[in-house]
């Protein structure tokens, strides 16, 4: 080749790549993800022309369930080639394939249908004679799912897989608009402009049923209506039921003027056998007792978990629900109600409100809640307000229990969260002792002294509970005042028989604590001890359930609480049930060890320990004693860097860890706490799992007795070892009670060195309560000598505390009673 020619190639290849180079630095790029069932999308700039040189791609993407999708194009206008090599749209499936043919020119409207969920849509143009493109949309279609049987909402009218009973009194009617009888039914039907069924009442009597049903069903479903029950006087009753072969159970029950709206309802059916639902429609008392369905679906989905929304039937044994908007404050202007109304056998309800803070207002006259039964009996009081710290419970007897809510429109609080659970069948001698002594309770006239019936605080300070178990009624006591160490008082059941799980909650709060024990008598009079526990278990409500088997028949139940060293020993028993039986098994998991020595294990233990658990051993010992030492015998857990996956931890009463944590293979280590009360928590994840601890504890060291009851009309107390240093860790309660008929008690120092800062008196200090009326006198610590006290009344309580940070001389007081 010549050198000419030669030359002239490379100058028309560098022209060509110079070209190139610069239509690639000019291009337009557009793209974008389109999802859902329908859109839209068009060319760059349209309607106006498209930009030279643009790439563009569009990926449709249909929902979950799509079998196709439809590209219609509205306008379409693009650069015409015989073979579409300039402008042009190509669409492809989603694995790249191209559907159809390439697109170019002006077209009318074409339509291309791709196969699949995904559609790829690729615009290109090049860098001369641009058009005004093109606006598309595109469509995903899913087949139609039949409805589920008995799912209707009547526009077409009575659907498939419905019908009305012939055997009735009367059958329900399709509507639209308003029913003929003014002021009652429904103006519409629930979207405003469609149609629902309702049962037409005038011309009818008081009491004549209407039935609609539905085909046999099958399995689990959530049943969502809407139902219409407003009449200005005398309206009637909307039942729902579910029927089997043998069995026809209400599940819901509504009956009086609900309001002139529509309400939905979700009822999670959970029958196992092939069943029918029943619509029954009941007429009022007068002609104003239209009652109107609309929008029946039948879901395998479960019904959504009522909290925050405002009202609702719950049917279910157990569950939950909560102001609108909590944990934020309620709306203005709430109107809710709650109808539990569980599909299982039922004997009463038990509400639990915690947290409850509602507008306090004279009367709950503003915002306020009301509890009550299927025939609108309020429980315990008309209405609730204010703020329960602790929260509250209601028992509500009988199978339906009805929780109303109401708001003014001003000064709203956070609310409440609530919760519910079901009791199935009551005993003879179930007690809640909210109606003073139950009568298969009694007792008995040849112990030491009685189980007294209290509500609110015990007589005397440092002791007892606060309320009963619910927060609202009344508990049986044992007053230790006055008493005797080692005074026993009985509370004795009547006769049962066979094997029985009793239940109840039982409070021991108090440093002087003694015991309580549960025994079973035989009509023999022999005695077998089936549970006791002693000691200080703090000041909240504990809850136990126990096994009992004897052979002998008839038998009863006995609870003797024995009191302690000093005042500080009221016990309180509360909620006690028996159900037929044995108790259900319970894992092992933790829980409160009160004797001055004892044992644990894991869970399971020998076997290997469950996977994913988190369980709490509290060790408080009798209060003599100073410190606890605690040895595991066998260890095996699964070993990790730095025991992050299982181990043991051991924390004193505060929460300092003792030691390091303990994983892997290990026998008999032991570690004390320097501290009277202590707490060994075992966690272990959600992989590896082994043989699991034994362990066991004792307590030592020993505290000097200190506080009592102080008797006659003087009298002296001080710290403990005063003169000498107080020990550290120590807590002392007195109790004056003098005659009736005393006005005054004077307390007087002769001498005080309590080592604390008396602006905050935090760690160690004498603190002085007026027993007649429930309040503080003073808290006093430093060293001054407080001036003398005076405590209108016959009744005072006294406590002194150390910390275990430091410690001093202490004081000597003098008492007079005036």
């Amino acid at each position: 080749m010549s050198r000419p020619v030669v030359g002239l190639l490379v100058l028309l290849l560098c022209a060509f790549t110079a070209r190139a180079a610069w239509v690639t630095s000019k291009r337009n790029t557009c793209e974008g993800e389109l999802t859902g069932s329908k859109g839209t999308f068009s060319s760059p700039n349209y309607p106006q022309n498209y930009p030279d040189n643009a790439l563009c791609q569009w990926t449709i993407k249909g929902p979950s369930g799509t079998t196709k999708i439809e590209v219609t194009f509205e306008d379409f206008d693009v650069e015409w080639g015989s073979s579409c090599e300039w402008d042009s749209v190509i669409i492809k499936d989603k694995e790249g394939n191209q559907v159809g043919k390439t697109l170019c020119g002006r077209l009318d409207k074409p339509k291309i249908a791709v196969p699949g969920d995904t559609v790829v849509v690729v615009f290109k143009s090049d860098d001369a004679a641009n058009e005004k493109g093109f606006q598309a949309n595109f469509v995903a279609i899913a087949p139609v799912k039949p409805p589920e049987i008995g799912s209707c909402n009547f526009d077409e009218g009575l659907c498939t897989g419905l019908m009305n009973v012939g055997k009735d009194d009367f059958d329900w009617t399709i509507n639209s608009g308003a029913t003929p009888t003014a002021m009652t039914g429904p103006k519409t039907d629930h979207s405003g402009q469609g149609k629902y069924i309702y049962m037409e009442s005038t011309g009818r009597a008081e009491g004549d049923k209407a039935h609609l049903e539905t085909e046999v069903i099958s399995g689990q479903r959530c049943l969502r209506f809407f139902y219409h029950m407003y009449g200005i006087i005398g309206m009637g009753s909307l039942n729902v039921y579910i029927q089997t072969r043998n069995t026809r159970s209400l599940v819901m029950s509504l009956s009086g003027n609900q309001g002139n709206e529509w309400k939905e309802v979700h009822l999670q059916i959970n029958e196992k056998l092939p069943y029918k639902v029943v619509f029954e429609g009941i007429v009022g008392k007068s002609d104003f007792s239209d009652i109107a369905l609309d929008d029946l679906s039948f879901s395998k989905t479960p019904c959504p978990i009522v909290t925050g929304r405002c009202g609702g039937i719950l049917t279910e044994s157990s569950g939950s629900f909560s102001s609108p908007g909590f944990p934020n404050d309620y709306p203005d202007n709430s109107r809710c109600q709650w109808i539990i109304q569980p599909q299982v056998k039922t004997a009463v309800i038990i509400i639990t409100f915690n947290p409850f803070a509602v507008e306090m207002a004279p009367g709950c006259g503003d915002d306020y809640v009301i509890v009550a039964d299927s025939q609108d009996q309020p429980i315990k009081q008309q209405r609730f307000c204010g703020f329960y710290g602790d929260g509250f419970g209601l028992k509500v007897p009988g199978h339906v229990a009805k929780v109303y809510f109401h708001s003014n429109d001003h000064l709203a609080r956070k609310g409440f969260h609530a919760s519910y659970k079901t009791i199935p069948i009551t005993s003879a001698g179930d007690c809640d002792f909210d109606n003073e002594m139950c009568p298969a309770w009694t007792n008995v006239g040849t112990d030491d002294f009685d189980w007294s019936i209290g509500k609110g605080n015990t007589p005397s300070f440092f002791t007892g509970p606060s309320r009963d178990f619910y927060g609202l009624g009344n508990y049986a006591f044992t007053e230790a005042s006055k008493r005797r160490l080692g005074d026993r008082a009985l509370l004795v059941s009547g006769f049962m028989s066979g094997t029985q799980c009793l239940s109840f909650s039982y409070n021991m709060n108090g440093r002087g604590m003694g015991s309580l024990i549960v025994f079973v008598k035989g009509s023999d009079g022999v005695s077998r001890t089936v549970w006791t526990t002693s000691g200080d278990h703090g000041k909240f409500w504990l809850t136990e359930s126990i096994n009992i088997f004897v052979d002998q028949q008839p038998y009863q139940v006995v609870f003797e609480g024995v009191v302690g060293r000093i005042f500080t020993s009221d016990i309180a028993i509360d909620e006690i049930s028996f159900k037929r039986g044995r108790c259900p098994m319970t894992s092992g998991c933790g829980g409160l060890l009160t004797a001055a020595s004892g044992s644990f294990h894991s869970p399971n233990f020998p076997s290997p320990y469950p996977s994913g658990v988190d369980c709490t051993w509290t060790i408080i010992p009798p209060p003599q004693f100073e410190d606890v030492a605690i040895t595991f015998h066998h260890v095996d857990l699964e070993q990790s860097p730095h025991c992050r996956k299982d181990y043991l931890v051991v924390e004193d009463i505060t929460g300092t860890l003792k030691g390091s944590k303990i994983c892997g293979t290990k026998t008999n280590q032991s570690v004390e706490v320097d501290w009277h009360q202590s707490r060994v928590h075992f966690h272990s994840d959600k992989d590896v799992t082994a043989q699991g601890f034994e362990a066991s504890y004792r307590a030592f060291g020993s505290l000097p007795a200190c506080g009592g009851e102080l008797a006659g009309n003087t009298g002296t107390f001080s710290s403990p070892n005063y003169p000498s240093h107080y020990p550290n860790r120590i807590v002392c309660d007195w109790e004056i009670q003098a005659e009736p008929d005393i006005q005054q008690i004077l307390i007087t120092f002769e001498d005080f060195a309590i080592d604390d800062s008396p602006l905050t008196c935090s760690y160690d200090y004498l603190l002085i309560i007026d027993s007649q009326h429930r309040k503080q006198v003073g808290k006093y610590c430093g060293m001054t000598k407080p001036l003398p006290i005076k405590i209108a009344g016959n009744a005072a309580n006294i406590r002194f505390q150390a910390s275990h940070l430091s410690s001093a001389r202490g004081f000597k007081a003098h008492y007079t009673t005036l």
